[in-house]
């Protein structure tokens, strides 16, 4: 690598990590971040942030995309004892349920995905058969199955419910075709928390354009109340602002 190259290099580097709080400090009042307390739990794999102030016992969480890993659910369960339903319509997710005698009575597994919108996908699976999560989004090498996916309308209609107090989104790049329908139908989701970790190399995105998509947001109330600065800097939590 030439000296240009590597001096190229090091100032991308810089830009994707300091572009976001250069905007942030310097974008005008509509840019504020919530003041709620938030706090991670859960592994270092399958955690995420969120405030645990605005759950209790009432709540109702969707958690899209557990794998084989639900200490963030059962964690928030023994916090708030509020009511989980976990979705995952990947084999290995399944099977790990199934074998697994120690799941809460509050969890409720659902073995769908979500999407964009209700019908059958394309789920591409990994060629590395000690990973567990596929996408709908980009061919991993390791063949396909065919999977039931729904819509976040059709999912609420489907449990009757009206309002979700968290989502914790992990759905391998398909998270960017929802928010980006979201934002362009104008549709403000009711949901109170939104946790998401996106997932730029499945989407065509990068790490700017993710925050720009992010900073959307803003127009259907939702705020960002925390980012994953440098492990994983395009995970966010955003607070609806209106509820």
């Amino acid at each position: 690598m030439t000296f240009v190259k590597l001096i190229n290099a090091i100032k991308r580097r810089l830009l994707k990590y300091l572009y976001y709080p250069l905007v942030s400090i310097f974008q005008d009042s509509k840019w504020k971040v919530p003041n709620v307390h938030v706090e991670r739990i859960g592994s270092s794999y399958g955690g995420g942030w969120l405030a645990l102030d605005l759950l209790d016992d009432r709540s109702i969480v969707y958690s899209f995309g557990i794998g084989c890993d639900i200490s963030f659910d059962e964690m928030l369960i023994r916090r708030t004892g509020c009511r989980v339903l976990g979705f995952d319509p990947t084999p290995r997710s399944k099977e790990w349920i199934k074998n697994n005698p120690n799941i809460p009575v509050e969890f409720m597994f659902v073995p769908v995905g979500l999407a964009e919108t209700t019908g059958t996908k394309k789920l591409y699976l990994p060629s590395n058969k000690e990973f567990v999560s596929g996408s709908i989004m980009k061919e991993l090498d390791g063949g396909f199955i065919e999977c039931d996916f729904l819509s976040l309308p059709d999912i609420m209609e489907q449990h009757q419910h009206k309002f979700i107090d968290l989502i914790k989104m992990d759905i391998e790049g398909a998270e960017y075709t929802i928010v980006e329908s979201w934002l362009r139908r104008e549709y403000i989701p009711p949901v109170r928390q939104l946790w998401v970790e996106f997932h730029p190399d499945l989407a065509n995105y990068t790490t700017r354009s993710t925050m720009e998509l992010v900073m959307s947001l803003h127009r259907l109330h939702f705020a960002v109340a925390k980012r994953a600065f440098i492990q994983n800097p395009n995970h966010y939590l955003l607070v609806n602002t209106s509820r």
